[in-house]
């Protein structure tokens, strides 16, 4: 039976609320909960030249990975971008284009990417790229299946089927695992070494493991959950006292919250609120 952390832990966007015709997220079925965090990308087919395409958008740190389809309609042609784990925020835009087009993307929990990739995470930190350096069968496989496709739930029903074939659950790692449950339930606060040593390895032993598996350090791993946990909180309470949220979440004082929310973030808690757009 597969690690549950997803009960546990479910990552946030920056505009987690944000519900357009070219952004909406989408539930897996039960089996693939587990590894995917959703499906995400448009209800329709893009009109050509849409000038609303080129407002940026704000990627945050979620401690996920995706792998992004382009649909290209009108030349029936698919781009694929791979987004490895990223430790710091950046903006993103769709240029406008003449062509009939449409976004189809998989989240998967960094965790889990190992399970489904062909090779390990080891350089995925910050990674943008094509996704045949990772999933070498993937474009191949889902592209005619997917340009059959009108609606994102037709693709994500057929993108689950795809990935419940293609699961290899012997590659998750236990260890790996247990020491993400420790970070989740301690809110990033426990000593990586102490996570180890309850795992029976060195920090080194522990740091070779989640590269390999994760593309981070634990050490970035736990300051990453830290702040989505943090994140997750502000967007279910937002008048949260943050004198009391930086001594729950093991910061010194709350200068220290809102300096290390924003270097995530890249605004402070008040902005980064407003930005969300919760209604």
């Amino acid at each position: 039976m597969p690690f549950q952390l997803n009960r546990l832990y479910h990552p946030l966007t920056a505009q987690p609320f944000s519900i357009t015709p070219d952004y909406r997220e989408m539930a897996p079925c039960a089996p693939l909960r587990p590894y995917i965090c959703c499906f995400w990308g448009a209800d329709a087919f893009h009109s050509p030249w849409e000038e609303e395409r080129q407002v940026p958008g704000l990627v945050t740190p979620d401690t996920c990975m995706d792998v992004i389809l382009s649909l290209n309609f009108s030349r029936n042609t698919v781009e694929d971008t791979f987004c490895g784990i990223n430790d710091a925020s950046f903006a993103s835009f769709s240029a406008p284009t003449p062509d009939q087009t449409t976004t189809f993307a998989i989240r998967f929990y960094a965790w889990s990417v190992i399970l489904f990739s062909d090779e390990d995470m080891g350089h995925s930190l910050n990674y943008h790229g094509e996704s045949g350096a990772y999933f070498s069968r993937l474009k191949r496989d889902l592209f005619w299946l997917l340009m059959d496709t009108e609606t994102l739930e037709d693709r994500a029903k057929i993108t689950e089927k795809y990935l419940l074939g293609r699961i290899r659950p012997s590659m998750e790692n236990a260890d790996v695992m247990n020491a993400l449950y420790a970070m989740i339930s301690s809110k990033g606060g426990q000593d990586i070494r102490s996570i180890a040593e309850g795992l029976a390895l060195s920090s080194r032993q522990l740091e070779r493991i989640f590269k390999q598996q994760v593309g981070v350090s634990p050490k970035k791993m736990s300051d990453m959950i830290r702040y989505q946990l943090l994140w997750q909180e502000m967007i279910s309470s937002p008048c949260m006292d943050m004198a009391d949220a930086a001594l729950k979440y093991g910061y010194f004082d709350q200068a220290h919250l809102i300096n290390d929310f924003r270097k995530y973030h890249t605004m402070a808690p008040a902005e980064a609120l407003k930005f969300a757009g919760r209604k």
